[in-house]
């Protein structure tokens, strides 16, 4: 059964329970998420556009300082950011998490947001390649083609995809400490490291990457 197969049994079985107690105005909701969840699943899952389930990233049209509430605060700020930054793009803003490196969060390893052997686009409907990652989950470089904008975006990482500078784990947004970022409009490392930290009292965008 398909994804608007199973959507659409739930729903029958929902009516179909409310019917037998005669009681459809004290029913629960069948959807707690909201009707727009409702629509957006029948919409989605059971369409047969596969670029629908491609893995897209964006860059954030707000900016932050270094002080982002660690890697959890800034997936929530790309969670967040996804409806006012790439609307146009599948998928729900919780499925969109920073590609920066922090506690708990290691390129390559552990709580890192990219799949292994993985493309990852930009644009929607029109979706074009901008990195394929390598077997142990790291963009490929060069890219395909440069990220969009000309903001630079907080990852904390090296030159090596090594955790380097992090503001404290981007909880600092003074002066006093340091965070690696990456640049747009480039398809070389420097698209994830570029060289030289910021201060963290800089404010930069994030870029984000559907999970």
């Amino acid at each position: 059964m398909n994804g608007i197969g199973k959507t659409f049994a739930k729903l029958r079985l929902f009516i179909l329970a409310c019917a037998i107690t005669s009681a459809f105005t004290f029913c629960s909701k069948p959807f707690p998420e909201g009707e727009s969840y409702l629509l957006l699943s029948l919409l989605q899952s059971g369409s047969s556009n596969p670029q629908l389930s491609y893995k897209y990233v964006f860059v954030t049209s707000s900016t932050s300082l270094g002080s982002l509430g660690g890697v959890a605060g800034a997936d929530s700020i790309c969670s967040t950011a996804k409806s006012a930054s790439a609307a146009s793009l599948p998928g729900l803003g919780s499925e969109y998490n920073a590609l920066l490196v922090g506690t708990g969060r290691v390129a390559g390893g552990a709580g890192w947001p990219l799949k292994s052997s993985t493309t990852y686009y930009l644009n929607y409907p029109n979706p074009s390649p901008v990195f394929t990652t390598t077997a142990g989950a790291l963009p490929g470089i060069p890219l395909a083609q440069a990220l969009p904008g000309s903001t630079a975006y907080w990852t904390g990482l090296s030159a090596t995809w090594t955790t380097g500078s992090t503001c404290l784990n981007w909880t600092d947004g003074t002066f006093a400490n340091t965070g690696d970022y990456g640049s747009p409009g480039v398809t070389s490392m420097n698209a994830f490291n570029n060289t030289f930290a910021n201060n963290c009292n800089t404010a930069q965008a994030l870029l984000c990457v559907r999970l």
